[in-house]
């Protein structure tokens, strides 16, 4: 077990817990870098079957505005930390639970979620906590790609 300072607070890394879960935590472009060469490293590819990342900020998305009442988005400003993340995801055959709501996803990060896992084999369930706006931006994406 390790315990380990990722966004805003201690996340515990088990390799013999069958989640990983950060929600809430801002976790980071690095700090997912960091969880996926963990997993690839320390997780037997067995036990790990949950992963709960909601209302974090992997994707390197930020508000620019000098007041939250007025947000002004960046988004996507760092896929490395996601890239990683998902390939590491695809090595860990019994992950059923992706949970990637409220990260601020852009085009491009959806893309790249998209694109990354194989999803005609994968039995990945991936929870958007507003499902809403992730099908407009998967929807505007695709629309994108093919035109």
């Amino acid at each position: 077990m390790l315990t380990v300072m990722l966004g805003d607070r201690a996340v515990v890394l088990d390799a013999e817990s069958p989640q990983i879960s950060a929600k809430d935590s801002k976790l980071g472009p690095t700090d997912a870098f960091l969880i996926s060469k963990w997993m690839q490293a320390d997780m037997p590819k067995e036990t790990l079957t949950a992963i709960h990342l909601s209302g974090c900020l992997i994707s390197g998305s930020r508000n620019m505005a000098q007041a939250y009442a007025e947000p002004r988005y960046e988004f996507d400003t760092d896929l490395s930390g996601l890239q990683s993340l998902l390939s590491a995801i695809e090595a860990l055959p019994n992950v059923r639970t992706l949970d990637m709501g409220n990260n601020l996803f852009g085009d491009e990060a959806v893309l790249c979620l998209t694109s990354s896992l194989d999803w005609d084999s994968t039995k990945l369930e991936v929870r958007p906590e507003n499902t809403a706006d992730f099908k407009r931006t998967v929807i505007s994406v695709l629309t994108n790609f093919t035109d």
